[in-house]
């Protein structure tokens, strides 16, 4: 029977990308067949029916099908050549379906240019080391690997990496090359199987549980989650990962409602089913090898262990004494993975009339409707209920299998009624909405909660990498700039990922990996560690790292890594159903910060060469050693230098070369030379993004939110470069043009992860950038979080690092004209929404230096219009009003006019569509030269030049401009006819008229003028 299925989310998820993701994943047919409920553009709770939910699923068990496929033939290459046991070919197995039900979401900003994302190192280390368990390669090199595998571009791995396989491994040359093909295939096999967007359409359409409250967590953080908590109760007991017990007990809780989509009622069956369909596939390519019988013995144990998991007697006596512990490790794995994400207890509590101080939050009107359809299914099916709450405990706490067999079929005739009676499915949204404002109001009511005890099996530990802006800007190269970028997200992703694991902590415990921050479920007996000790834990953390890392290689080019870590174990209710994760991180922060208080440096002492050698001309500190492209380097200089050549220089120089243009190896020379173009620093920061984290009640939540920004931020970096690359391969006749679009494609990408990004960009296209990254970051956020921007934009032969101090300042004054509305509107969540763009603030300077002193003393003298016109139009309104007219405003959908572009969410899908696409169009302009900004500039600067009363002035010049434009029919003209109307009505003074028109000659200028 087809039932209706719903899936609540944190962040409001955006129609249009839904619409997309369905496409890409079912079909053209498939976006008819998902409705959003509750918001047009974007909303939380997203509905669907089984059978679409069922089809997606079986989409990406068919790619972990064909994963386990590949998976196997490389682990029986492992077991005939080497000493690979059962144990270690199920181990790498679970790594590998951890990585692939959540890594792909990490995407990489620009797949065209080749370059893997860093988290690809994860699986292609994890291979490796099965292949060959003594290999220890630099993490650069490692990177380098699994970037020439990515490649879209066909190349080699460098030779020197051969060598180094050959040499560790005991291998021919050819049979290294003939390895790496192998693992090549594996690892593209995501992309070609758009395993990430498969991904990304399951994390918002398939709940962990279907019931109104509890289907807020994705099921497949639930299925890691139960995973890394099942493996951390048996590492406290002191067993390591590659403990048999510890291998069954990761993968049967992974796979322990792998079939539910399939069959929500009857998941158990379903999941049985479809977990030994995939370890066959395994067991199919092992059966002649000397591993097949210890292997086909565990995949039963696995298997029983699945078959059993609501019924833990059963379990323990069919596997036995010596591995009952493993049943006892999956249960309570799978409870607490569910305790941590329901919040049920307090729901119900609150119902019975409970006086928390967060039963404020629980709309008790919404749970009694659903509690008496609950009473009625009940007493339909001759149920004895005698009122609706109890109908409710019934409903959400089911004892035996008959019990949850007769609630399943109560919730499903519910959800009957909520899709065709509209009290029913009001309900059933203040309800969820309930939720919602629970998981973002307890944090404040959980101070110091009532009954809160310490679970010392398990607890939570954050890994922080400190001082990142300080190693990124050390170097004066901006391809050194980059790579230290990249080697940060190594760390982040793989190193700290790998060194985690070293000490018992498996991938699947990650919550989530970005922006230089860990935050993992760990055993708080870790190898005699308990999760009180964090300074030896830190030590462990740092020592396992470096020894990942190659500490020579790390050590160069990264210099001394400052890391820190802060843990607490898992605060629990007295009621086991009750974890207070949220309180748990807290209290980690908490110790993460006076770990960082007590770090201090310790004193040095240098003695200065400068009088009897030549100093290093990048970094200006160290002896110059080595002599590189023109310039006098250091050792670590020369190293972060040829780090960047396997961190994607070269990847990125072989995508444009297949368009037959050479790129210049100095990314200022290269951006600016085909136009003579002034340049531009965009530096992209999140708006209160501490608040919208910290709100996260539940590891679902933290989990979605991460992911969310991260996708959102990187999906509006995509659609600039997608722009770039379209445009490139549009351009077949070469010349200049395309030498300035590759060149933006090569070079201007510094980095971008979390929710802050750096783009260094030829000045014409930066203000287009901006706007339009910021705009889709808001969009694909459900208009929930937003992006301040500065663009900060000067003469090429300045130092770059005062233009990245004056896109600094200008970003912090940007973030303070929005930061009231942002956190406003996080108080009110949910449905709250921001300011579609954000804030974007910019500066020009055609001569001269543009610094972040002088940008605060210009700022100054502005800010007092800028500010009053903030709140008519939104920060920063004349880019918004610019790029209205650019765009055409005829071609937009009715109701959007110029003034209120990007101020407010669209109201329709179209209507966001049609935004995005205007944008799009604006960056096409500037980037060919085809947007005329000059004549704009132009008559601003001749009618602002006019003697006399500067009083006068400024409608004198309104009314040049509105002349101009009608009688060239130009695109400024909806504009002009804007500006004169404001300055006619008296809504501005002739202070802020002069302001606007300042504002317009510094738009006109960073669009072309």
């Amino acid at each position: 029977m087809k039932l209706m299925l719903a899936k609540v989310n944190a962040v409001p998820v955006r129609a249009l990308r839904l619409k997309r993701l369905a496409k890409s994943v079912l079909g053209e047919s498939a976006p008819n067949r998902l409705r959003i409920i509750d918001g047009d553009a974007a909303g939380h709770i997203v509905v669907t029916d089984s059978d679409t939910v069922a089809a997606a699923w079986r989409s990406l068990l068919n790619t972990l099908y064909e994963l386990t496929k590949r998976y196997a033939k490389l682990a029986r290459v492992a077991v005939e050549h080497g000493s690979a046991s059962a144990v270690d070919v199920l181990r790498v197995y679970a790594d590998l379906l951890a990585y692939s039900l959540r890594w792909p979401l990490y995407l990489h900003p620009l797949p065209e240019l080749g370059v893997a994302s860093p988290h690809v190192a994860l699986p292609a280390a994890k291979l490796l080391s099965l292949l060959c368990p003594r290999l220890r390669l630099p993490f650069y090199k490692l990177y380098d690997i699994a970037s020439a595998l990515f490649s879209s571009t066909p190349h080699r791995v460098e030779k020197l990496e051969i060598e180094e396989l050959t040499r560790q491994c005991d291998m021919k040359v050819d049979e290294a090359i003939e390895l790496l093909n192998d693992i090549s295939g594996l690892l593209s096999l995501p992309r070609r199987e758009k395993l990430a967007d498969k991904l990304e359409l399951i994390l918002y359409t398939v709940p962990a549980d279907t019931r109104p409250g509890v289907n807020i967590s994705p099921l497949i953080l639930h299925d890691l989650l139960a995973s890394g908590i099942a493996s951390a109760l048996l590492v406290s007991e002191g067993r390591r990962l590659d403990d048999p017990l510890v291998v069954v007990a990761r993968l049967a809780a992974l796979l322990h409602d792998i079939g539910k989509p399939l069959d929500y009622e009857a998941h158990v069956k379903a999941s049985v089913e479809t977990a030994r369909w995939l370890l066959d596939a395994l067991l199919e390519e092992m059966r002649d090898t000397r591993i097949y019988q210890d292997l086909e013995d565990l995949v039963k144990r696995i298997i029983a262990v699945i078959e059993n998991h609501h019924d833990p007697s059963t379990c323990r006596r069919s596997m036995g004494q010596e591995w009952s512990s493993v049943c006892d490790a999956v249960v309570n794995g799978d409870r607490l993975a569910s305790g941590l994400d329901r919040l049920v207890e307090m729901i119900l509590s609150c119902i019975g009339g409970a006086g928390e101080e967060y039963c404020r939050f629980v709309d008790v009107d919404a749970f009694r409707i659903i509690g008496e359809l609950l009473l009625e299914a009940f007493r339909g099916r001759g149920v004895r209920v005698t009122d609706w709450r109890e109908a409710l405990h019934m409903a959400y706490r089911p004892g035996d299998i008959r019990a949850r067999r007769v609630a399943w079929q109560a919730w499903s005739s519910v959800y009957e009624r909520v899709a065709t009676d509209e009290k029913a499915r009001a309900a059933f949204i203040n309800a969820t909405y309930s939720i919602l404002r629970l998981l973002a109001g307890l944090p404040g009511a959980l101070h110091s909660p009532r009954g809160v005890e310490r679970d010392e099996r398990i607890g939570v530990v954050l890994v922080d990498i400190d001082d990142v802006q300080r190693l990124i800007r050390e170097s004066s190269k901006l391809r050194m700039l980059s790579s230290m970028s990249i080697s940060i997200d190594y760390i982040t992703m793989v190193g700290v990922p790998l060194a985690l694991e070293q000490l018992g902590v498996p991938l699947e415990a990650i919550v989530f990996a970005g922006g230089a921050l860990v935050q993992a479920i760990m055993p708080c007996n870790l190898q005699g560690i308990s999760c009180d000790d964090a300074e030896t834990l830190e030590e462990r953390v740092k020592n396992e790292l470096l020894n990942i890392m190659d500490r020579k290689a790390a050590r160069l080019i990264i210099g001394e890594l400052d890391l820190h870590v802060g843990a607490y174990p898992l605060c629990t209710g007295r009621d086991a159903h009750i974890a207070f994760y949220g309180l748990s991180v807290r209290r980690a922060y908490h110790r993460l910060a006076l770990s960082k208080t007590r770090a201090e440096r310790p004193p040095t002492t240098t003695i200065s060469l400068a009088p009897y050698t030549r100093l290093c001309t990048v970094c200006g500190m160290r002896p110059a050693l080595f002599s590189v492209a023109g310039e006098e380097m250091c050792i670590t200089c020369y190293s972060r230098y040829r780090a960047f050549d396997s961190l994607g220089f070269r990847a990125r120089s072989r995508a444009v070369a297949d368009h037959g243009i050479r790129i210049e190896d100095e990314p200022v020379i290269a951006l600016t030379a085909p136009r003579g173009s002034k340049l531009a620093v965009v530096k992209v920061d999140g708006n209160a993004m501490s608040v919208f984290m910290s709100s996260s009640l539940t590891p679902s939540v933290y989990f979605e939110k991460s992911v969310r920004i991260d996708l959102a931020l990187k999906r509006g970096i995509r659609a600039v470069y997608e722009t770039i690359w379209k445009l490139l391969r549009e351009t077949k006749s070469g010349g200049s043009v395309a030498e300035y679009l590759a060149a933006i494609a090569v070079h201007s990408f510094m980095y971008a992860g979390g929710d802050d990004a750096l783009l260094i960009l030829p000045h014409e296209a930066s203000l287009a950038t901006a706007l339009l990254v910021a705009y889709v970051f808001a969009a694909e956020t459900g208009f929930q979080a937003s992006l301040s921007v500065g663009v900060a934009a000067g003469p090429r032969e300045q130092p770059i690092w005062w233009l990245l101090d004056a896109a600094e300042e200008l970003l912090e004054s940007a973030k303070e004209v929005v930061r009231g509305e942002s956190l406003a509107a996080l108080r009110e969540y949910p449905g709250s929404r921001v300011t579609a763009g954000g804030a974007v603030l910019y500066d020009y300077m055609a001569s001269g230096a543009l610094t972040g002193l002088r940008v605060d003393s210009r700022l100054s003298r502005r800010w007092r219009t800028v500010s009053r016109l903030a709140r008519l139009f939104g920060a920063a309104p004349l880019p918004r009003l610019v790029l209205a007219a650019i765009g055409s405003p005829k071609d937009m959908v009715r109701g959007v006019t110029p003034a209120k572009l990007f101020e407010q969410p669209p109201r329709s899908m179209s209507e966001d569509e049609a935004i995005e696409a205007i944008l799009v169009d604006v960056l096409r302009g500037v980037l060919l030269g085809s947007i005329d900004a000059r004549s704009v500039y132009r008559t601003v600067e001749r009618a602002a030049a006019m003697p006399g009363d500067p009083r006068i002035a400024p409608w004198v010049v309104v009314e040049r401009l509105s002349e101009a434009a009608g009688t060239d029919g130009g695109a400024y003209h909806e504009l002009l006819q804007l500006l004169a109307s404001l300055a006619d009505g008296g809504r501005l003074s002739p202070e802020q008229v002069s302001s606007l028109i300042v504002e317009l000659y510094l738009v006109s200028k960073l669009l072309g003028g």
